[in-house]
C-alpha cells in the first residue's frame, strides 16, 4: 500500500465546513515524539525501570474510569476522508479508488450519519464523485491519506464524556516515501476534527499507535497483534508487558488478547482489523460473534501466522471468561492485478445493524456475502466493491472511524 506523500493548502469551499492545522503544530508533535521515544527507550533499557516509563510522564496524567465500544455498538456518525492525492496510489487507480470511497459514504449515510474530511480544493471533485443527492456532510481539513481508521482517535469514554485518543500515527513504521512529513500530516488532524465535533482531546503522542492495530468487544476485551505492536518500527524499548498495560490503562481494557497478526504482510505489519473482528455483542454465556481470517499458502509465513491466530482465538476466553463465537473466512491470494490479499473480514459496522463488507467484484463475493446473511441474519449485510483499497492493502473498516452515541 502507498499510505503517503505530499501536502497542500487552499481557500474555503462554499457548501463546506473549514477547519485547518498549522505547520508549526505538525513540527511540535513530531519533536515531542521523537523526544518521547528516545526517553522511553532510554528509561527503560538504561535504569531497569520495572514499570512502564508513561507512567511517569506528564502526558499521561490519571483520567476517571474508561469505556472503550464496540464498533456495532451505536455511532453518532462516521468519519471519512475524501482520497485525493496521486502519490498515494500508483498505477493511476486514484480515480478507481475515488469511486469506491464515494460508494461507501453513500452506502453508510444510508444507515448513520457520515462526515467527511475533504482537504483544501477538493470539495467539488468529492461532491462530485458523492453525487447530488449524498447525505454525506463535508468538512474542509488538511489531512495526507483516506485511512481515517489509523490515524483518527479511536474515541473511549473517560468518566463518561467521549473523547479522541490522539495516538501517534507514523505511516506504518515510517516504511513508505516521504512518510514523515505526511504522517505528521494526518496525526495532527484530531486537534482541528475533536473541535469541529465538540469532543475532548486526549494527547498521547509519545506512543504509535494505528486505529486498525486494536479492536474491542466493548466489554473489557482487546485484539491486537504482536507483529505490529511488538514491532520495533513502532515503539521501541516497550516490553510487551509495558505494550499491554498501556493498552489497558488508555482503552478501559481487562484482558487484552495477543494474536500472532501477519509477519508477512509488508504494508501494515498484520493489523488486527484484517485478520480478527468483533461484528456482535456478548450474551450471558457467550463471548462477542468474531469474525476472523485464515487460509493462505500452506507453507507460508501468512498461513502459518493465521492457523496460530486462529488456535489463539479458539482457546481464548473474554474478559468475563466467554468462550468467542468464531466465523472463518480464508484469506484471497493475490492476483496479477492485486498484490495484496483480500479480506473479508474487514468489514464495519453501522447502525440499524450495517454490515458494510469490501468486495472485489469477482466470483468469491457472492459466496461471502451468502455466508454473511445466513450467519447474521439480524444484519443488513451490503457488498461495496473495494478492490483498489483491497490492492492497497485495507477495506471498508480501514477508511472509517466511528464517533459513538
Amino acid at each position: 500500500m502507498t499510505r503517503n506523500d505530499d501536502q497542500g493548502d487552499g481557500e474555503r469551499s462554499e457548501g463546506a465546513v473549514t477547519t485547518s492545522v498549522g505547520s508549526m503544530e505538525i513540527s511540535r508533535r513530531g519533536l515531542i515524539r521523537r523526544a518521547g521515544l528516545l526517553a522511553g527507550a532510554a528509561t527503560v533499557a538504561g535504569t531497569g525501570l520495572a514499570g512502564p516509563f508513561w507512567k511517569n510522564s506528564a502526558a499521561v496524567a490519571g483520567h476517571g474510569a474508561v469505556r472503550t465500544p464496540a464498533d456495532f455498538e451505536t455511532h453518532a456518525r462516521m468519519i471519512m476522508a475524501w482520497p485525493y492525492k496521486e502519490q498515494n496510489w500508483t498505477a493511476n487507480i486514484l480515480p478507481g479508488a475515488q469511486r469506491e470511497w464515494a460508494g461507501l459514504a453513500n452506502n453508510i449515510s444510508q444507515f448513520e450519519p457520515v462526515t467527511a474530511m475533504v482537504a483544501p480544493g477538493q470539495e467539488a471533485a468529492a461532491r462530485a464523485a458523492l453525487g447530488a443527492r449524498t447525505k454525506v456532510n463535508l468538512v474542509t481539513m488538511a489531512y495526507d491519506n483516506d485511512w481515517t481508521r489509523d490515524y483518527v482517535g479511536p474515541s473511549v469514554f473517560i468518566g463518561g464524556k467521549q473523547t479522541l485518543t490522539d495516538w501517534y500515527y507514523n505511516c506504518y513504521g515510517m516504511k513508505f516515501g516521504s512518510c514523515e512529513a505526511h504522517s505528521q500530516l494526518d496525526d495532527a488532524a484530531n486537534a482541528p476534527l475533536s473541535q469541529y465535533l465538540g469532543l475532548a482531546r486526549r494527547d498521547l503522542n509519545y506512543f504509535v499507535l494505528e486505529g486498525g492495530a486494536v479492536v474491542f468487544d466493548g466489554q473489557g476485551t482487546c485484539f491486537t497483534t504482536e507483529s505490529v505492536m511488538l514491532n520495533s518500527n513502532r515503539n521501541p524499548g516497550y516490553t510487551k508487558q509495558q505494550t499491554e498495560d498501556l493498552l489497558k490503562h488508555e482503552f478501559g481494557c481487562s484482558k487484552v488478547i495477543w494474536l500472532v497478526g501477519d509477519p508477512a504482510d509488508a504494508i501494515t505489519d498484520g493489523h488486527v482489523d484484517m485478520i480478527a473482528q468483533f461484528v456482535g455483542a456478548p450474551t450471558a454465556t457467550q463471548g462477542a460473534k468474531v469474525l476472523h481470517l485464515t487460509g493462505g499458502e500452506p507453507g507460508s509465513a501468512t498461513y502459518a501466522a493465521l492457523q496460530e491466530n486462529k488456535r489463539i482465538l479458539q482457546t481464548s476466553t473474554d474478559a468475563k471468561g466467554r468462550p468467542f463465537r468464531l466465523y472463518e473466512f480464508n484469506i484471497l491470494p493475490p492476483t496479477a492485478t492485486r498484490t495484496g490479499h483480500h479480506s473479508y473480514v474487514n468489514v464495519t459496522c453501522t447502525n440499524n445493524n450495517g454490515m458494510m463488507v469490501p468486495t472485489l467484484g469477482a466470483e468469491p463475493d457472492a459466496q461471502a456475502l451468502a455466508l454473511l446473511r445466513s450467519l447474521f441474519p439480524e444484519k443488513n449485510v451490503v457488498g461495496n466493491p473495494m478492490p483498489n483499497h483491497s490492492w492497497a492493502g485495507g477495506g471498508a473498516h480501514c477508511i472509517t472511524q466511528a464517533i459513538y452515541a
